[in-house]
């Protein structure tokens, strides 16, 4: 085979040595590059996502199937999509070296090492050593490819597949690399479903060929595209069959496959389900600023790296004609056009992430290469003096966009020299908890990197009712991709003890279900008149203290346990009027649900439902469980039943949907709410009032005695606003201090981190009078 010309040949007429020198310098390049790349990602834990798909991986190294080792275990999770392909080699690595950060890097790191090879013979093939070093060096500059090519992602895996086909169809023809070329594509889309782009782009082309090859016989040429479909198929036919056999038969398969083109329909856009941008012009302006910040170019270099290939190789392939050769270089640029249209266009901007375009990214610079390439190629075959010019050109063009792609991410991430001492403090801690431990996630917040490494499955909270895990070893798991209020549900919630110091996201907490937080225990310091008898979560849930989700329209979703501080009134009932769909739904599978309530820690009698549809429960309160006239209660409200219910379509802990709770005569719930609205309101119109909530920030972790807090305050109707109203602070013994004044006849505000726990805020009107005060209670911190 003959190879074209390339940049080190411009030195053709001296010595060897000096031929060699800049392919030698290239490929050095590609060599340190590789190794470092590897160093770095070799000490770093896999990602949250990537942990997911790992998790599968560890489950089969266990013999425990094609599962994740997070709540009920369903097999073939539809949050996991990253696939066979990956999953089992990682299996097969854990199963051999055990699970740690550089064994869970090991199966991304092969692949890489595929992929770039793969390119690097793509080119050679072609063109000298030079070019072929430039298009590993394109690869591996790419910005994004040390966060999302590692780490337990599969879009790497997924193109050296894609682009290993490629290798073998555009090598000598043989009926064996026809097959591997269908096979390597099959493989490809089974590793990550997005692959499809490069299944339809390259299968396209590799018929087109197939079906236009002169001098031969129809019947042969319909047995080689026979022989490529087939190969192709014969993986996500074994994959089909596996997640059929897994599934349990046909209508389990069916609905798998329903709820999951549901999901990739709306994650591609050619569904509505995620937020997006609604004008075409708009959405194409954003998701390209979207780029250009991933990429680290202005907009004029990102327009002219997107459309430079599409100019200059179009013209290219064309004198080339329908080849082997022209094939190499046309279908990645054709796959590379359809990745960017749908990631500009068509995806929705909730979904426009850096991960989901790499690939497409990868092969535009690849694409970048062969376009230099062709022109040296050209240039060369006519003028010496202009190809020696053009080639110093165009490696000056390289060296500036691939050093800017280096500067932008691969020489931050190679100097970051990351260290993970929080992370394997919370491994270390899971590790050692008691083998009879229960240990929680919640919801999507499932710390999979944390299970992973610890060796220790973890259960979803939200999956099974509180009430089942009162009187258990219960352990709660966040990272740092917990939400805040997730852990707020937890910690905030129950009493909790977390193991270990430290401000860090990685944390673990010894949970007791069985008593709430402090915060809730402890009485209200405002007036209790303050507090509704009954709560209607139609319009406000600020007392449902915990247990609640947000506001919707007819009232809001319950979890299995809620607590809320309300006002009891004698002679009242403890009542609250639910909606629950069919019992089927319920994790009880159609069995009576029991209701369990308390007053301030006294049980009262359960209840026990035995359908679905709005009703309204009562709960007898006996004289030993009743609080004083007027006086607040703590109301804790359980169930023993949860709807099923999967993270990846709503991963709350549902009930009953209770758009009214608390203390009346039976029948009478709506008529107390509205009255406590009524007296409220003119609660609010006469009489002034002044609220202080502490604010946590540092104080709770990081040893200090002072916070923020924030004010909120109203001067009552009649008030003279002459002069403004003003905000004095005092603490202990000290003269009060104006902290700031308004026009205005009420107001929120939020202080600096001066305030300790007893310092007083009064609101003074303009004469000086005194409208209320509060004093500032310490926050609330988990107990440790």
């Amino acid at each position: 085979m003959t190879h074209g010309s390339s940049p080190s040949q411009f030195l053709a007429d001296e010595r060897p040595l000096r031929r060699m020198a800049l392919p030698a310098v290239l490929v050095l390049s590609c060599l340190i590059l590789t190794i470092l790349i590897t160093l770095v990602i070799a000490r770093q834990p896999p990602s949250f996502d990537g942990a997911m798909n790992l998790q599968v991986a560890w489950s089969l190294s266990n013999g425990e199937g094609y599962q994740r080792s997070y709540a009920d275990r369903t097999v073939f999770p539809k949050e996991v999509q990253t696939n066979a392909p990956y999953v089992v080699p990682a299996a097969v690595f854990y199963h051999l070296l055990g699970v740690g950060y550089a064994s869970s890097q090991l199966t991304n790191l092969i692949y890489f090492y595929v992929l770039l090879l793969t390119c690097y013979m793509l080119v050679r093939r072609e063109y000298s050593a030079s070019a072929a070093a430039l298009a590993v060096i394109a690869v591996l500059v790419t910005p994004g490819i040390m966060t999302f090519g590692f780490n337990g992602y599969g879009e790497i895996p997924a193109l050296a597949w894609a682009l290993l086909s490629l290798f073998f169809f555009t090598s000598r023809e043989s009926w064996g690399r026809l097959a591997l070329a269908g096979l390597c594509l099959g493989l490809a889309v089974c590793t990550k479903t997005v692959m499809a782009i490069c299944a339809f782009a390259f299968g396209a082309g590799y018929v087109a060929i197939l079906l236009f090859q002169p001098r031969t016989a129809p019947s042969l040429k319909a047995f080689r595209i026979a022989l490529l479909i087939a190969a192709a198929l014969m993986p996500v036919l074994l994959m089909e069959a596996w997640r059929y056999v897994s599934l349990g038969g046909l209508g389990e398969f069916r609905a798998w496959w329903e709820t999951s083109f549901d999901s990739i329909n709306r994650q591609a856009g050619t569904q509505a389900g995620f937020q997006d941008t609604r004008e075409l012009s708009a959405k194409i302006s954003t998701h390209l600023g979207l780029l250009g910040g991933m990429l680290g170019l202005s907009t004029p270099l990102l327009v002219a790296w997107l459309v430079g290939p599409f100019l200059i190789l179009p013209l290219f392939l064309v004198r080339e004609g329908w080849s082997r050769k022209s094939l190499a270089i046309g279908l990645p640029l054709a796959a590379a056009g359809i990745y960017l249209a749908w990631w500009l266009a068509l995806t929705p901007t909730q979904k426009a992430w850096h991960r989901r375009i790499l690939d497409g990214v990868v092969l535009l610079n690849l694409c970048w290469v062969w376009a230099g390439a062709l022109i040296f190629t050209w240039l060369s075959g006519r003028n010496r003096t202009a190809a020696w010019v053009a080639g110093a050109l165009m490696l000056a063009s390289a060296g500036a966009l691939f050093g800017q792609f280096f500067k932008h991410d691969l020489q931050k991430e190679l100097a970051s020299h990351p260290e993970h001492p929080d992370l394997e403090r919370a491994i270390a801690t899971v590790r050692g908890l008691p083998r009879d431990a229960l240990i929680l996630g919640i919801g999507w917040d499932s710390a999979p990197v944390i299970s992973l490494l610890s060796g220790r499955p973890f259960e979803d909270v939200n999956n099974v009712p509180i009430s089942s895990l009162q009187g258990k070893k219960t352990y709660f798991v966040t990272d740092n991709t917990t939400a805040a209020a997730d852990v707020d549900a937890i910690v905030g919630t129950y009493r909790s003890t977390p193991l270990g110091s430290g401000d860090s996201p990685y944390r673990v907490y010894h949970v007791d279900f069985g008593v709430p937080a402090d915060r809730l225990s402890s009485p209200p310091s405002n007036d209790v008149a303050w507090l509704p008898r009954v709560l209607d979560t139609r319009t406000a849930t600020d007392t449902a203290t915990a247990g609640f989700y947000g506001l919707e329209g007819d009232g809001a979703w319950m979890s299995s346990d809620a607590y809320m501080r309300l006002r009891y009134t004698r002679g009242s009932q403890l009542g609250l009027r639910a909606y629950l769909p069919d019992l089927g739904l319920y994790t009880k599978q159609g069995k009576p649900i029991s209701i369990s309530a308390s007053i301030d820690g006294c049980p009262l009698h359960p209840i026990r439902l035995a359908k679905g549809g709005l009703q309204e429960i009562w709960f007898e309160v006996p004289s030993q469980c009743m609080p004083e006239d007027g006086e607040s209660a703590l109301v804790r409200i359980s169930s023993d039943g949860l709807i099923v219910n999967s993270i990846t379509r709503d991963d709350r802990a549902l009930f009953a949907k209770v758009p009214l709770v608390g203390f009346a005569q039976p029948g009478l719930l709506e008529q107390v709410s509205d009255s406590d609205a009524s007296g409220n309101k003119a609660r609010n119109e006469d009489v002034s009032w002044m609220r202080v909530e502490p604010i946590s920030g540092s104080f709770c972790h990081g040893g200090r005695e002072v916070f923020a807090a924030r004010v909120r305050w109203r001067a009552q109707a009649g008030v003279n606003p002459h002069g403004g109203m003003h905000v004095w602070v005092s603490h202990g013994d000290a003269a009060p201090k104006l902290w700031l004044s308004s026009g205005a006849m009420q107001g929120d505000a939020t202080t600096g981190e001066w305030v300790r726990e007893g310092t007083r805020f009064a609101l003074r009107s303009g004469s000086g009078k005194e409208l209320a005060s509060a004093s500032a209670p310490a926050p609330f911190c988990p107990q440790g």
